[in-house]
Order: structure tokens, then sequence, then C-alpha cells
């Protein structure tokens, strides 16, 4: 079995901007907390196409494509959520960092996936840091009332 990858709050890089090789995504949910809480904004390493083969115990953005209600009209559906991806002897699942915490809460998690190539369709990148802009508080104040 694959080595399992540990991430920590620590592991993430901060980035005061986003990279031209990456794209963001809010957490819409708790989770992933304590190391991603829901709001904070992810850093996804990607080239804009699917296939990145996962790594045991890795945090990815994932997107999930459901198709039209009908051939004639309306629009496939499209969502992303932030996964760390599990390998096990029945195949690959995805779900939060909390669904094994032992807290006996209920936990979906989406598989089983028969390897690692049927999961990275779905896989837009490896989930590399949190977007933390700087604001500039500098100019704060200079509107006075006369």
């Amino acid at each position: 079995m694959a080595e399992e990858v540990r991430t920590s709050r620590s592991s993430l890089e901060l980035f005061d901007s986003v990279p031209a090789w990456a794209i963001v995504h809010a957490a819409t949910d708790d989770r992933n907390a304590p190391l991603i809480r829901q709001g904070e904004v992810v850093v996804v390493e990607s080239d804009g196409r699917k296939g990145k083969i996962p790594t045991n115990g890795g945090l990815y953005l994932i997107e999930y494509v459901a198709p039209a209600p009908s051939a004639n009209w309306g629009y496939e559906r499209r969502t992303r959520e932030i996964v760390q991806v599990r390998r096990t002897r029945f195949g690959w699942f995805c779900g939060g960092l909390r669904d094994n915490d032992g807290s006996n809460a209920l936990a979906i998690a989406d598989g089983p996936y028969r390897d690692e190539i049927d999961l990275a369709e779905k896989l837009l990148g490896p989930v590399v840091g949190l977007y933390r802009p700087v604001h500039s508080h500098a100019n704060q104040g200079l509107l006075a009332h006369d």
C-alpha cells in the first residue's frame, strides 16, 4: 500500500497573490478543519486539465459533473470540493479530513474508485496552500472630516 501523506497547517504555504500556475477555491464547510476552515481560500496547483494522479492522504480539489436534466435544455451542474484521498483495500475514497477523526460523526465519502487513474479523472490538482492577501492599511484614516 502507498505511503500516506500527512498534511498539517504548517505544511500549507501562505500566498498573498495567486500564482499563474494555480487556481483558488473557497472552503464551503468545516469538513477539513482545523487545517482548512469554512471561508478560507485554498491555492490549488493546476494546469487547467484534470488527471492528477493522487497520493494517499493528500488533499485535492475534486470536480463532480452532473449531466443536464434534459437533452433539449439545461446545463450540466459542476461542483467542487476540497477532499482528502485515501487508498484502502476496497479502492480509493475521497472525503473530509474529519471523516475518520473518531468522533462518531456521520461521514460521507465518495468511492470506491477501483484505481488511482479512475479517481484522477476528477481531480483538478493538489491543495498546496492558503490564499491570504496582504491588505494595505496605509490609506485608512486619510479621509478625515474637516
